[in-house]
C-alpha cells in the first residue's frame, strides 16, 4: 500500500475517534443538564396536580385552601420559568444533535476500518481511496447538521486523554512519518486535523 494512503487512513481514523469522543461526551453533558431541570419540573407538576385535586375536593378544610392556592400558583410560576429556561438553552436539541453526530462518526469509523482490513490488491487500494473521500464528505455533512460546537472542557479533556485512544499503528505511523510527504497528498480536512493535533 502507498504510504500516503496509509497516512491518510491513520489521520482520518484519528479524526473520527476525536469527533466520536467529543460529541459523545458533549451529548452526555447536555443530557445531564437537561435532566437536572426536567426532573424538578416533573416533580413540581405532580405536586401542583395533587394540590389542585385537594383544593377542589372536600378532603382539605377551607381554612387551608387559600394557602394551597398560593402554593400552587408559586410552584406553577417556578415550573413555567424552568421550562422557559430549558427552551431557551436548547439542552434537549443539543443533546440529540451531539448524540446523532457521535453515532454517525462511530458508523464511519467502523466502515473505514472494515474497508482498510479488506485490502488485498491494488484495485482494492484504489477503491479504498475513493471510500476515504466519501467518508470525508460524510464528515462534512455531519458537521453541518450539528450546528453546535463541543464545550471547551470537552476539547480540553480530549487533548489530555487522546493518546489513550490511539493504537500501536498510530504511533508507528507518527514515528515513520517523514517530512518528504507533501501536503498535496493530504486532503484539506485532514490537513486541518493534523495542524490541530500538533497544536
Amino acid at each position: 500500500m502507498e504510504k500516503s494512503v496509509y497516512n491518510n487512513y491513520i489521520q482520518l481514523k484519528k479524526l473520527l475517534k476525536k469527533n466520536r469522543f467529543t460529541h459523545n461526551l458533549s451529548s452526555q453533558h447536555f443530557n445531564k443538564l437537561y435532566q437536572r431541570f426536567t426532573i424538578p419540573t416533573i416533580t413540581i407538576t405532580g405536586i401542583v396536580s395533587i394540590g389542585g385535586f385537594l383544593n377542589s375536593s372536600n378532603i382539605l378544610p377551607d381554612k387551608y385552601k387559600t394557602g394551597v392556592n398560593i402554593g400552587i400558583g408559586v410552584l406553577g410560576i417556578v415550573s413555567t420559568s424552568i421550562q422557559s429556561m430549558l427552551h431557551a438553552t436548547e439542552y434537549s436539541s443539543k443533546k440529540k444533535m451531539f448524540e446523532n453526530a457521535a453515532n454517525g462518526y462511530d458508523e464511519l469509523l467502523t466502515q473505514l476500518e472494515l474497508e482498510y482490513n479488506g485490502i488485498s490488491s491494488k484495485d482494492e487500494c484504489n477503491n479504498f481511496k475513493n471510500k476515504m473521500d466519501e467518508i470525508e464528505k460524510e464528515i462534512l455533512k455531519i458537521t453541518n447538521n450539528c450546528k453546535y460546537l463541543p464545550p471547551l472542557f470537552v476539547i480540553e479533556k480530549w487533548t489530555k486523554q487522546k493518546y489513550l485512544y490511539y493504537d500501536v499503528e498510530n504511533v508507528i505511523c507518527e514515528e515513520t512519518n517523514e517530512k518528504e510527504e507533501t501536503e498535496s497528498e493530504i486532503s484539506p480536512l485532514l490537513q486541518s486535523h493534523v495542524r490541530n493535533e500538533i497544536v
